[in-house]
């Protein structure tokens, strides 16, 4: 699945996403904050690389999101879901290298 941007239009993606067994990770970001704007060159770079499902979220659609989603503390927030629950929060630096490697334990074995 290619990632996306949640918004009202692009509400059954997401919902697929959370109904799923697959992992996925999520930014929680705001258009206003220094650090989200910062992020997203680097964030456009590797959800275009990466082999997991990615969408993100702006801060004004976060009502879109099931609640129990909805508890971002700080802005940018990256987290890995699964079956509709938080599973690992990324606290690592804001490179993409990190990123790749944070997802890696998530995605499926290759043979």
């Amino acid at each position: 699945m290619k990632a996306f941007e949640i918004t009202k239009k692009t509400q059954d993606k997401m919902k697929k996403l959370l109904e799923s067994d697959v992992p996925f990770i999520i930014l929680y970001h705001w258009k206003q904050c220094g650090h989200c704007i910062a992020l997203m060159p680097v964030w456009k770079k590797f959800v275009l690389h990466s082999k997991m499902p990615s969408c993100s979220v702006e801060y004004s659609n976060i009502e879109l999101l099931p609640a129990k989603l909805r508890d971002v503390r700080g802005f940018p927030t990256i987290q890995i879901i699964k079956k509709g629950k938080v599973i690992n929060n990324y606290m690592g630096d804001r490179s993409e290298a990190s990123l790749v490697e944070f997802v890696k334990k998530y995605l499926p074995v290759q043979n």
